[in-house]
């Protein structure tokens, strides 16, 4: 599970598969909606696998940082 308080070692790697999903979804909505064209439809596949692949990426990497003050 990923937690929002948890500080991770590598978060941009999150932080990028959220802005190609943000992007696919985007470009989606204007190639079904608005405008076909081909090239949307190509950029939309590219974003997807790399949202993909970067999340897979981030979950066996990952590793959440201990910055939390131990009193006992």
């Amino acid at each position: 599970m990923i937690y929002i308080k948890d500080k991770y070692s590598n978060a941009i790697i999150l932080l990028t598969s959220g802005i190609f999903t943000f992007f696919q979804v985007c470009l989606s909505s204007i190639n079904e909606l608005f405008l076909y064209n081909k090239t949307f439809t190509v950029l939309i596949v590219i974003c997807n696998v790399m949202s993909f692949y970067l999340f897979m990426v981030f979950i066996s990497e990952n590793k959440v940082t201990d910055n939390r003050i131990k009193y006992f």
